[in-house]
């Protein structure tokens, strides 16, 4: 599915920048650079965006509204009933509303919060609101964010880069490592996934 035209605009609105700069979309929060989207051949940033469009189903809910390109992704797959995104800016959300037809979806909400603090449930919860945290620091939001959203289905960015990482530690497969990471962190919410799966997850990272 990554043959999708996906919108970005450039422009400015408030705290907000979104400027192209050597190749690369950049998103601008108070003049600070928040996060950026490099366009290459390979489509790869795209492409890590796989797992969240393949466990995504019914309602999801999302954190981080960013270039709102995996949003783009996600209200493409017509098992995503509605989409939901937690967004700590006014600003940018804001922006989208004005500058980005995706963001007019009926299938779209865009709620002001953090997401850290919001309660609620759904089908799917995808979690990458994180921009600059270190890796304790994630887990452990994560695992306090998995206490207040309900879910069938939770995952996160960069969970992925993760099981890569503990794998390679231990000399062992990606399923293994998974499960490993899994059993740790205790979130019964990660899917059960198939080695197939888990493999086509990890190789783009």
């Amino acid at each position: 599915n990554m043959q999708l035209e996906l919108e970005i605009n450039l422009g400015s609105h408030k705290s907000v920048e979104v400027k192209f700069i050597q190749n690369q979309y950049l998103l601008f929060l108070n003049d600070i650079k928040w996060m950026g989207y490099k366009i290459d051949d390979d489509n790869h940033e795209l492409k890590e965006t796989i797992s969240h469009y393949e466990l995504s189903t019914g309602n999801v809910i999302t954190t981080g509204l960013g270039l709102g390109l995996t949003e783009q992704i996600l209200l493409s797959k017509p098992e995503v009933k509605s989409l939901t995104v937690l967004e700590k800016s006014q600003d940018l959300i804001d922006y989208h509303l004005l500058n980005s037809k995706w963001a007019k979806n009926p299938k779209l909400k865009m709620i002001n919060t953090d997401a850290s603090v919001y309660k609620g449930s759904c089908d799917t919860v995808l979690l990458y609101h994180y921009a600059h945290q270190e890796a304790m620091s994630i887990l452990n939001n994560v695992k306090a964010i998995s206490k207040n959203i309900k879910c069938e289905t939770m995952w996160f960015w960069p969970l992925e880069s993760f099981i890569v990482k503990h794998s390679r530690k231990n000399n062992s497969s990606y399923l293994d490592g998974y499960k490993d990471l899994k059993a740790r962190l205790n979130l019964t919410s990660l899917p059960e996934l198939t080695e197939g799966q888990i493999n086509k997850f990890c190789e783009v990272y």
